[in-house]
């Protein structure tokens, strides 16, 4: 696993073999953030990553210019991984978050420029257009159904 673009592009991530997660392909994060940087500059945005796993769409992010990126990731070894590489790329925008996603949402306050989750499918990416939050069914309507992505 590695990250494919941006300040940390081919930077090698290495997550436990024993993390519960199917982490995302990089062929798949590589489509979704060329479609993503056809519709957004991630530079400067806010960023939550839910279910975020080993953190690999996270740090993608966070190499893409994403000012802030929360990770929102339930498992502890996987917290606890998250905040190692980050560490260990000094990745000082990455904030990791031990929560159950779907406590966390009812309880945050904090308005995000991209809210992304690969853990259902399929994946949900809201968009923050001018003051008004776009979700793929939106996107996929403006953009010829771009956004319809998989993990498989």
């Amino acid at each position: 696993m590695r990250i494919v673009g941006g300040t940390f592009k081919r930077r090698i991530i290495t997550p436990p073999k024993n993390l519960p997660v199917r982490p995302t392909t990089d062929l798949a994060k590589e489509s979704l953030f060329n479609i993503l940087g056809n519709i957004v500059n991630l530079n400067d945005k806010t960023v939550a990553d839910l279910f975020s796993g080993t953190g690999n769409i996270a740090y993608e992010f966070v190499s893409r210019g994403a000012e802030k990126v929360l990770a929102v990731e339930q498992h502890f070894a996987c917290v606890k991984f998250i905040r190692q590489t980050a560490h260990d790329f000094e990745m000082n925008q990455l904030t990791v978050i031990q929560s159950d996603v779907f406590r966390f949402l009812k309880t945050g306050t904090q308005v995000y420029d991209v809210i992304l989750q690969t853990h259902l499918t399929p994946w949900t990416i809201f968009l923050k257009f001018n003051n008004w939050f776009l979700n793929t069914t939106d996107l996929n309507q403006m953009a010829g159904s771009l956004l319809n992505i998989q993990n498989q």
